[in-house]
């Protein structure tokens, strides 16, 4: 759903909107609210997410976050039917009591999954082909995933290990340098090459025994 229209084309505003002053002196400000007697949904339909959104999203594999390079194009208010009607018409108290409309909300991890799974075509043969999208669909939900939007545990130990490689460097030690660049080469390593839907989770695990041997040596010198 792109936009949303009124009745009234040439002044969309005019017989719905009403000014509700408000009579609190505190900062003597007047808050306007307009109240939308009627609203007209128009359909976009599914060519606009495929064309745009699909394969656009990416991970970051140092921070962890997930961006859609393309949500631009996004509308500024997304309406789902699931009963599939063309046109929505009627008040907001009346979209909001039914049913079958929501506002939906995107499970980023799960979207990154699935643009990662869909363009690879032997994770695309354990589907089936008459109904290959909405199998994969359904395969990306029954994985065990973190759907909620925190970055805590999915940053990689690299971001913390470049704020201590810095004091290391103000030692002035060859050693404790060439220690540090060495650790750090190998993190970068690990870090880059497993941002993948298998293996993101595991980094950090992974990099467990590399640190304990950095920070010992550490130590120790």
């Amino acid at each position: 759903l792109q936009d949303l229209l009124f009745e009234d084309d040439r002044n969309p505003l005019s017989d719905a909107e009403s000014a509700v002053y408000s009579d609190s002196g505190e900062d003597d400000l007047d808050l306007v609210a307009v109240t939308i007697e009627k609203v007209k949904c128009r359909r976009v339909g599914t060519s606009m997410g495929l064309s745009h959104f699909f394969g656009s999203t990416t991970r970051n594999s140092v921070t962890g976050r997930i961006v859609m390079k393309e949500d631009r194009y996004l509308p500024g208010f997304l309406l789902v039917d699931i009963f599939g009607r063309r046109r929505l018409v009627g008040s907001p108290r009346q979209l909001w009591e039914d049913h079958y409309i929501f506002r939906p909300y995107v499970m980023a991890n799960r979207t990154w999954i699935y643009h990662k799974y869909a363009k690879d075509p032997s994770k695309l043969a354990t589907v089936n082909a008459k109904d290959s999208m909405n199998g994969m669909i359904k395969k990306i939900l029954e994985l065990q995933c973190v759907d909620v939007d925190i970055n805590s545990g999915r940053h990689s130990p690299l971001m913390l290990w470049m704020v201590c490689i810095s004091f290391i460097a103000c030692t002035g030690d060859a050693v404790l340098v060439s220690i540090s660049l060495v650790t750090t080469a190998l993190m970068c390593f690990v870090t880059y090459t497993h941002n993948t839907p298998e293996k993101y989770n595991w980094v950090r695990l992974w990099l467990l025994p590399l640190r304990l041997a950095a920070g010992t040596g550490i130590v120790l010198r």
